[in-house]
């Protein structure tokens, strides 16, 4: 065999004993930034409701007035 067939047979070996070695690790990091990003959600969900109905009623209420607006001024146009 020649030295470079010796040297890339290593080099794979190598690359597999360190991957194995590292890939529990990629594991660890990968589930810590999941739980990390299920706790926001978890703390975030309730926030995000309340704002999301008050815009609602929010925009509810706007709404109403500007039927109002629009019923007050379509009676007074009756009116002349």
């Amino acid at each position: 065999m020649s030295r470079e067939t010796i040297q890339y047979g290593l080099g794979i070996v190598l690359v597999g004993i360190v991957g194995t070695i590292i890939m529990p690790f990629f594991g660890i990091v990968i589930g810590s930034v999941r739980l990390v990003a299920l706790i926001i959600d978890v703390v975030t969900f309730p926030y995000n409701c309340m704002t999301a109905y008050h815009d609602k009623f929010e925009r509810n209420k706007s709404l109403s007035e500007a039927l109002k607006k629009m019923k007050e001024d379509l009676e007074s146009n009756r009116d002349n």
